[in-house]
């Protein structure tokens, strides 16, 4: 192409079908889009030509000579322009013809999708259907095994309680055998406590046999001496009264002399010795009673073995002198 004013034809976009249907003719001043519908293309281009030599051709008009100087010029560059553009309307031609065709295929296939959406929604509202029936048959089996599974914790609650039961019974009893064998435990220490009480006792009435022995052949010798008491007793009486009436007798005769002073201190003498007589007396009584006590305290020991040798009260009636005398030790 030569000259100033070229017709550029060119493509925007040749991925696009619907742009491959137009043609663009340009120059300086204007740019005017050619569709396919304009069958007769050099008339177009020869009127749009005319047009703007008789705009340009007015009275006063700057663009006359140039439009005038350059019209070879224009004329070569439109002729180029329809050789180039008729193989092109050929082949829009064809592109129509194919895009017609490419429409029909796509309406079909569009039919076809539809179609096959309709098949696709009614398949996935049988698959729901069937969904939802297989969730309620889920649904019903869950609620069966819920109710089984209520009923099974409620067992187990009902054998944990059984279970807790039995416990409590059982720690009831591990007390109540703990407190029997405590109880056992008293009583083998009660048991013991009488086995050595019984042995105790056993040796206490050997021993009251033993004293009840001895205590008989005390007794006999305490009859004895209670006969020799007694004598002795009735012997120190008759020589107080000897003493008295000698006493008195000597006091009649000397009571001027001084054989009669020493005589009377004989006398005296002799009252102190019946004193000392009285009081030998006095202990023998006394120890005639310890003797009879102790004898009766022994008695009362062989039959009633756990008062031992007499209560407290009984040796506190004897007094000091008594318990010593009765505590002493036997003589076998």
């Amino acid at each position: 192409m030569a000259g100033n004013n070229l017709i550029d034809l060119s493509y925007e976009e040749p991925h696009r079908l619907e742009d491959l249907r137009r043609v663009v003719f340009r120059d300086d001043a204007q740019r005017t889009l050619i569709g396919d519908d304009d069958r007769s293309t050099a008339g177009s281009v020869y009127s749009h030509l005319n047009q703007r030599g008789q705009r340009d051709s007015t009275p006063g008009s700057a663009t006359g000579s140039n439009f005038t100087a350059n019209t070879g010029t224009v004329f070569q560059t439109v002729k180029f322009a329809i050789d180039e553009v008729t193989p092109i309307e050929n082949l829009f031609h064809n592109l129509r013809c194919e895009l017609t065709k490419r429409d029909d295929k796509i309406k079909s296939r569009e039919a076809e999708l539809e179609k096959v959406k309709a098949e696709l929604a009614e398949s996935q509202k049988v698959a729901l259907k069937l969904k939802l029936v297989a969730n309620e048959e889920a649904i019903s089996e869950n609620v069966a095994k819920e109710e089984k599974l209520a009923k099974m914790e409620a067992l187990v609650r009902q054998m944990e309680r059984a279970l807790d039961e039995k416990d409590r019974a059982l720690k009831c009893a591990h007390s109540k055998q703990l407190e029997a064998e405590d109880e056992l435990e008293v009583v083998n220490q009660d048991l013991v406590a009488h086995s050595r009480q019984n042995n105790f006792l056993s040796t206490e009435l050997e021993r009251s046999s033993r004293a009840l022995q001895s205590a008989s052949a005390q007794t006999l010798e305490s009859q004895r001496d209670i006969a020799s008491y007694e004598a002795a007793i009735v012997k120190y009486k008759q020589k107080q009264m000897e003493l008295e009436v000698k006493i008195q007798f000597y006091a009649m005769m000397f009571s001027g002399s001084a054989n009669g002073i020493s005589i009377i201190s004989q006398l005296e003498e002799s009252y102190r010795q019946r004193i000392e007589l009285e009081n030998k007396l006095q202990q023998t009584e006394q120890n005639l009673k310890f003797c009879v006590a102790k004898l009766d305290l022994l008695i009362c020991s062989i039959s009633a073995p756990s008062k031992s040798l007499g209560t407290r009260e009984d040796y506190q009636k004897l007094g000091k002198e008594g318990m010593a005398y009765v505590m002493r030790p036997l003589k076998h």
